[in-house]
């Protein structure tokens, strides 16, 4: 499990999120867990071109 973080927005944590991930699936299947609460994640793999899986925390549903 591989987290990135960070209290200050807008230092692009999910764009290096979507990069580690398209990396390590290349390497075995990955999962990205969106936990932000604005989701931008899930609008990158909502476009269906991601070579992973997206899903969100459920404590955020």
């Amino acid at each position: 499990m591989v987290t990135v973080a960070s209290f200050k927005g807008g230092v692009e944590k999910t764009t290096t999120a979507l990069h580690l991930a398209a990396y390590l699936q290349s390497k075995a299947p990955a999962l990205l867990v969106d936990g932000d609460l604005n989701r931008s994640a899930l609008d990158w793999a909502a476009r269906g071109s991601l070579p992973f899986k997206v899903d969100m925390t459920d404590d955020n549903r």
